[in-house]
């Protein structure tokens, strides 16, 4: 469950390259919710059926803690029965079903927060992999130093990834989604790894 396409484009991409494989061919059924308020809704909907669910969520402004107990209010509210079991695991007592909370965001980085970067989400890996990957630093040939002080002359609202990005894909004439591909070919895998661990601990189990 992931909230807007460019989120699942991110995954996917990395499921192909580190894996070799798709999503689908991994065993998981992809949903493209939406919205983070939709995301919630529709998981919650879907504990009735006692499986597996992954949800993925931006943190935005958030900490794990919020976004853990909106999910867990969202799933209740449906009628059922759930708790959190583990640090990111809710399991619902009727059903059987349990969700997985993967948020995404680096929330604790020192590098976005000296940019400006306020509201964490996906595209928080990609502006940290042109800080520390080579390979990508060459290709999008901008510091995302320089990247915030040329989005702020262009009069944009600076305190999230995603305008930079999309920026920079204005900039380079490539569609957002294609960008974000080419950033995860581009990594080097072991930085890639590095960045997105919390997303290859649930791919590999």
């Amino acid at each position: 469950m992931v909230e807007g396409k460019s989120d699942y484009t991110f995954i996917d991409a990395i499921t192909n390259r580190l894996f070799d494989k798709n999503i689908e061919e991994l065993g998981y059924y992809a949903v493209i919710a939406g919205n983070k308020k939709l995301v919630k809704q529709v998981t919650a909907a879907l504990t009735s059926t006692g499986r597996e669910i992954a949800a993925f969520m931006d943190y935005n402004k958030s900490d794990f803690n919020a976004l853990i107990n909106d999910l867990l209010n969202s799933i209740n509210s449906k009628g059922f029965k759930a708790s959190i079991t583990q640090e990111n695991m809710i399991r619902v007592e009727d059903t059987g079903s349990a969700i997985k909370l993967i948020p995404l965001g680096l929330p604790q980085d020192s590098t976005l927060k000296n940019i400006g970067i306020t509201q964490h989400e996906m595209e928080d890996y990609l502006l940290k992999l042109i800080e520390i990957d080579k390979n990508v630093a060459n290709w999008i040939e901008i510091t995302p130093n320089d990247l915030t002080r040329d989005a702020k002359d262009a009069k944009l609202d600076t305190n999230k990834s995603e305008n930079l990005f999309k920026y920079i894909a204005l900039k380079k004439g490539i569609q957002y989604e294609e960008m974000i591909k080419e950033i995860i070919k581009r990594a080097d895998e072991s930085n890639l790894r590095k960045i997105v661990a919390n997303i290859i601990k649930l791919l590999e189990q």
